[in-house]
């Protein structure tokens, strides 16, 4: 007779299988799969390590391992992922949130608390190009209750992901989704501009994860030989729409502030330029005033 295989046994087995196939986090992986799986948390599947697995679970487990060694990234296997610890729904329509992208909606918390006191507690008018998912817009409307935001995308199924989100938390009300290239056409003018552009540049393709390049939108991805057309089309354009005083707020990639800086340069307006580094030290956001 077969021995039952456990909850233990599992985790051990199919870690030890993802990372013969390159998994970077092959016990994570394994974990989130199997509590998926089980409908457990991490935690209980700890405290249940002694469980044996029925066969139709062991059959599901093996499906989604399968799909996680050919290297499908786990969030669209479960098709969700926390960004602020807030719960997303995600497809291979959007970009996966990272954490990275957390250090950009903090800082415009920060600039917002700013604005405030500066304008008799009223909101700024704010605009997300690229919303994608909708973390970012989300997340600032889940913690400013009287914050309304306009955004845009050239994707219809990132604006269909987008929407699911502002449903499942509540903020619909107060987020616009326009379908179109950059600002979609809207004038503002606008106290915040936002974005997490595509910043990689094409000449990068081939040293991305598979999980990356295989999986998700390239058209979120890339953007250019130096991965700076989007970048500086949101500036150039942007602070044509932006309020007087008000700010343009970016993600950017490693080693690409010089080139952003010499975009920057001819351009009149702005006033101040401020950036953020991540905890490797590479600056991540960068924000300009007009």
């Amino acid at each position: 007779m077969t021995e039952p295989l456990t909850i233990k046994d599992a985790l051990e087995k199919s870690a030890e299988y993802l990372r013969a196939r390159g998994s970077s986090s092959p016990r994570l992986d394994a974990e989130l799969l199997l509590g998926h799986t089980l409908c457990l948390s991490r935690l209980q599947l700890y405290l249940n390590f002694d469980r044996p697995l029925a066969e139709n679970e062991k059959e599901h487990y093996r499906a989604l391992l399968k799909r996680r060694a050919e290297h499908e990234p786990v969030a669209y296997i479960l098709g969700e992922k926390e960004f602020m610890s807030l719960p997303f729904h995600v497809t291979p329509a959007v970009l996966i949130p990272r954490p990275e992208t957390e250090i950009l909606v903090e800082e415009v918390m920060r600039k917002i608390d700013e604005w405030r006191g500066l304008h008799l507690e009223t909101m700024p008018t704010v605009f997300e190009v690229g919303i994608g998912s909708g973390a970012i817009s989300i997340s600032l409307l889940h913690h400013f209750l009287d914050l309304k935001i306009r955004a845009g995308d050239m994707s219809a199924s990132a604006l269909e992901v987008a929407g699911h989100n502002a449903r499942r938390h509540g903020v619909m009300e107060r987020l616009t989704l326009l379908h179109g290239d950059l600002f979609a056409g809207e004038g503002g003018p606008f106290d915040f501009i936002l974005s997490n552009p595509p910043y990689i540049a094409e000449t990068e393709r081939n040293s991305l994860a598979p999980d990356i390049v295989e999986h998700e939108p390239p058209e979120a991805l890339f953007a250019g030989p130096e991965g700076l057309d989007v970048i500086s089309r949101i500036i150039r354009e942007g602070v044509k729409i932006l309020a007087p005083d008000g700010w343009i707020f970016l993600e950017i990639g490693k080693n690409q502030l010089y080139k952003i800086k010499e975009v920057i340069k001819p351009i009149e307006e702005i006033k101040k330029v401020l950036t953020v580094e991540d905890h490797m030290g590479i600056v991540r956001v960068l924000f300009l005033q007009k």
